[in-house]
């Protein structure tokens, strides 16, 4: 931004060169351009999937995790965040399922990334019906750091992390927060420090429960949203833990923070591979949200699954603000 540029010219033939041109000066605007959209990709629930029970299967998982390496170049895929309740029961064999998956994520041959396609796991409710344990044993922090996307934890395990990346001409930032972050002293205050660390960022949360369906905050959630809601960068919000998909966006101030739920554990087949994935387009403060399944090649479209977010506070232009504090929801 605001740089002046200088330019010559010649022409070149077989005959020879010519003399350079006089000397063109270009200035650029004092703001760049809005970038390109943007994907990112949610993965709800997929317990069923690694406990391969109520009719869910690996092929389920891993479809959806193959799904965002084969599209990362043609729909811009940046980011990919789990929902928790990665298992069922927390076992080891559970576990091993989700690595599998996950890793396919990872590989720089087939990502073209040499450090895959970044990602937060989130710590589910489900997870610790083992004692939690087994999570750090396959998602810790040695299995993170070093990558260059890899921002940190929060005390010595990787349930509560964030990570930073780059897309759509804006910095971000993401952070993972485990169930009931409330219930755990000192956690929020540490989200809220991330977030506070990174004003320039734009800010997403993500964290197993925060929403029901119904609109109505889950348990714990009020508690999240009040710790947060004075972050100017933190704009979205995301869940899984309660079958069913909505969305709320909540005003405090000049703030806006839209917080959606999407889990398909209750349906067919465990949920049978639906994810969600989020279209951000900076240059028309939008984000449009899809609900697709890799393994079914089929997309729920009712007004709750597919979507459209408009004046989202992405910095292609004013966003609208009401004057007061209010809350607005998809309503059906």
């Amino acid at each position: 931004a605001s740089t002046t540029y200088y330019y010559r010219v010649r022409a070149v033939n077989a005959a020879g060169a010519s003399g350079n041109s006089n000397t063109i000066t270009a200035t650029t605007s004092s703001a760049p351009p809005a970038g390109q959209p943007f994907t990112l990709v949610l993965i709800p629930d997929t317990q069923f999937y690694t406990a391969q029970t109520n009719g869910g299967t690996m092929a389920m998982y891993t479809a959806q995790t193959q799904w965002c390496v084969d599209n990362r170049v043609s729909r811009n895929i940046v980011a990919v965040a789990h929902l928790g309740d990665v298992t069922d029961q927390d076992t080891a064999t559970e576990w091993q399922r989700a690595d599998g998956a996950q890793d396919l994520l990872e590989d720089p041959a087939t990502t073209g990334l040499a450090d895959g396609i970044p990602y937060v796991m989130n710590f589910g409710n489900h997870d610790d019906n083992g004692g939690g344990t087994l999570f750090d044993q396959y998602f810790g922090i040695s299995r993170f750091s070093g990558r260059g996307y890899y921002g940190g934890h929060w005390s010595s395990t990787n349930k509560n992390s964030y990570i930073l990346f780059r897309a759509g001409g804006l910095d971000w930032v993401m952070v993972s927060l485990q169930f009931h972050p409330d219930e755990i002293s000192g956690l929020l205050d540490w989200a809220d420090g991330i977030f506070a660390s990174y004003p320039n960022r734009k800010g997403i949360l993500i964290t197993h429960s925060m929403l029901y369906p119904g609109l109505d905050w889950s348990p714990g959630g009020q508690e999240i949203y009040d710790a947060l809601k004075d972050r100017p960068n933190l704009i979205l919000a995301a869940c899984g833990h309660l079958n069913g998909s909505n969305w709320r966006t909540d005003v405090y101030g000049s703030n806006k923070l839209t917080t959606m739920v999407s889990d398909y554990q209750g349906d067919a087949n465990g949920g049978n591979g639906y994810l969600r994935y989020l279209e951000i387009d900076p240059a028309l403060n939008q984000v449009r949200a899809f609900t697709y399944s890799p393994y079914l090649g089929q997309s729920l479209t009712d007004q709750y699954n597919q979507f459209v977010l408009n004046d989202v506070p992405l910095g292609g232009g004013a966003p609208t603000i009401p004057a007061a504090p209010v809350a607005t929801a998809a309503t059906s």
